[in-house]
């Protein structure tokens, strides 16, 4: 996570590290900017990436919801994103291990996200299903089930644009990682005497 006295401090990590400066900026274009966009539009990619940084409680999410109005939706829009992202977070992850064994007593029930109609009135129905397949992503992806994709192809989305949408949130989850380890590592360098 950054924050105002940590972004300057990412800032010169990544400004020593280009390598990983380039592919941060190379997965960004590859996320909201590709050649050709599978008919996942800018701005279901951008609330996608709203909704996924706020679950894991990253202050990126402020970042990407500025883009997400710059892309062209309402301030409305983008806070009932953010409210719906608020009123799901969660420690996670989250999911039931089946057939018993060892890890079932890793089995850790959470709730999921329910597709109301204040959230389709506020993002649509198919966006409205794109954010809780997301959830279940995120936070449960032990309780998946053949259900969950037919719930997204009812609401208009090909497989094609699912394995989109999959991309896009493990990408995102990698990149909001490696942002926040990023400032981890800057804030640990000055008090240790390490120069950036």
């Amino acid at each position: 996570m950054t924050n105002s006295r940590t972004a300057p401090r990412t800032q010169r990590l990544r400004a020593s590290r280009p390598e990983i400066s380039a592919l941060i900026d190379r997965l960004d274009g590859l996320l909201f900017a590709p050649a050709d966009d599978l008919g996942v539009t800018p701005v279901e990619r951008l609330t996608l990436a709203v909704y996924v940084a706020a679950l894991h409680s990253a202050e990126s999410a402020d970042g990407y919801a500025r883009r997400l109005r710059e892309a062209g939706a309402s301030d409305a829009y983008a806070a009932g994103v953010r409210r719906t992202a608020r009123r799901d977070v969660a420690p996670g992850p989250y999911g039931v291990h089946k057939g018993g064994g060892a890890l079932a007593a890793e089995s850790r029930p959470g709730p999921s996200l329910t597709v109301t109609p204040e959230l389709t009135a506020s993002v649509g129905a198919r966006t409205a299903q794109a954010l809780r397949y997301a959830h279940l992503l995120v936070l449960h992806p032990r309780d998946a089930r053949p259900g969950d994709l037919q719930e997204m192809f009812d609401a208009g989305w090909t497989q094609r644009q699912l394995i989109v949408i999959a991309q896009l949130v493990s990408a995102l989850t990698l990149l909001l990682r490696v942002r926040a380890g990023a400032a981890v590592a800057a804030a640990w360098q000055r008090p240790n005497g390490v120069r950036a």
